[in-house]
C-alpha cells in the first residue's frame, strides 16, 4: 500500500510540473503576442 501510494504522488507531481511547464510556455506566447498587438495597435493610433 505504502509503495503504491508514494508511486502515485510521484505521478501526480510529474503531472502537475508538466501542467505548470505548459501554461507557463502558453502565458510566454499570449504577453509576446498580446505585445506585438498592443504595439501595432499604439502605432495605429
Amino acid at each position: 500500500m505504502k509503495s503504491r501510494s508514494f508511486y502515485n504522488m510521484k505521478g501526480n507531481k510529474q503531472n502537475c510540473t508538466a501542467m505548470v511547464f505548459h501554461r507557463s510556455s502558453a502565458y510566454l506566447l499570449f504577453s509576446k503576442w498580446s505585445r506585438t498587438g498592443l504595439k501595432k495597435v499604439l502605432k495605429k493610433g
